[in-house]
């Protein structure tokens, strides 16, 4: 896909469109009442250019580092994600939430 992006602009919004299982972010989704979520994570070497915007990203995407996978790999490394999950968790102690890693 990131080789395919360049190429043909649309693309990338395209699959990233039919790759959306959540409409949601994680947070508004565990304020709406969501406990269990499947956070896949794969080791990728990020891509250098964006698939929306054909732009380059910052020089932190070219370093090795996990990333969530849902047909793609997520824009942001899984860390970013984990740690808004701890964050939440930390403001509401008296729940629970199960990950599927």
């Amino acid at each position: 896909l990131h080789t395919v992006a360049p190429i043909i602009p649309w693309v990338g919004s395209f699959v990233r469109d039919q790759a959306t299982s959540q409409g949601l972010d994680i947070i508004a989704q565990l304020n709406s009442g969501m406990r269990f979520l499947d956070f896949r994570v794969m080791l990728s070497k990020a891509p250098l250019v964006s698939l929306d915007t054909n732009s380059s990203t910052d020089s932190s995407r070219s370093q090795w580092n996990f990333y969530c996978m849902h047909m793609l790999e997520s824009e942001q490394p899984s860390v970013v994600y984990l740690r808004e999950i701890r964050a939440w968790l930390d403001a509401h102690p008296n729940e629970v939430v199960v990950m599927w890693f």
